[in-house]
């Protein structure tokens, strides 16, 4: 029974020790969304020959403040939707969802057409989509009027409203 008793209270102190070890310790945390991360160059062109695989999946580039404050050319990966009758994916996950694309339910998303030629995607389509003008807004790191927001909630209400 001492013996028993010896061990447990052993673990107990173990656990003990190790749990204060823990609460105690320090990081920083050095992630910063427009910086390189942890990733090396070996991983970064495995990553992008897996995307290179997705149809709808293209890349465009743009001018984005670091958090020194400088200005640098950045990546920004897109999947865009295809054509009418398939599945409406997310612009920055590739998540797909239920409604299609050309159906009334289209209306419930922010659409945005990259125009400028840079977008090239196997599937051909230019056509992204976000859950919002905010989604959009942040994805990209630009501002949108007002106007054009309150257009879009208002559309997208009467459509709920349906």
């Amino acid at each position: 029974m001492v013996k028993r008793n010896l061990k447990i209270y052993a673990i107990i102190l173990i656990l003990h020790t190790v749990s204060a070890l823990y609460t105690n310790m320090y990081y920083e945390d050095i992630f910063h969304p427009n910086d390189e991360n942890d990733v090396n160059n070996h991983q970064k062109k495995e990553l992008n020959n897996i995307k290179s695989i997705d149809p709808g999946y293209g890349c465009i580039y743009r001018s984005r403040m670091t958090s020194t404050g400088k200005f640098k050319k950045t990546r920004i990966d897109c999947y865009t939707s295809g054509d009418p009758g398939t599945n409406i994916r997310n612009a920055e996950t590739g998540n797909s969802y239920k409604y299609k694309v050309g159906s009334k339910e289209e209306d419930l998303f922010f659409k945005v057409a990259i125009s400028t030629g840079e977008l090239h995607t196997r599937n051909g389509s230019n056509i992204l989509f976000f859950d919002s003008p905010e989604h959009y807004e942040n994805y990209f790191n630009e501002e949108l009027d007002n106007e054009i927001k309150y257009n879009w909630t208002e559309k997208k209400s009467i459509l709920q409203k349906v």
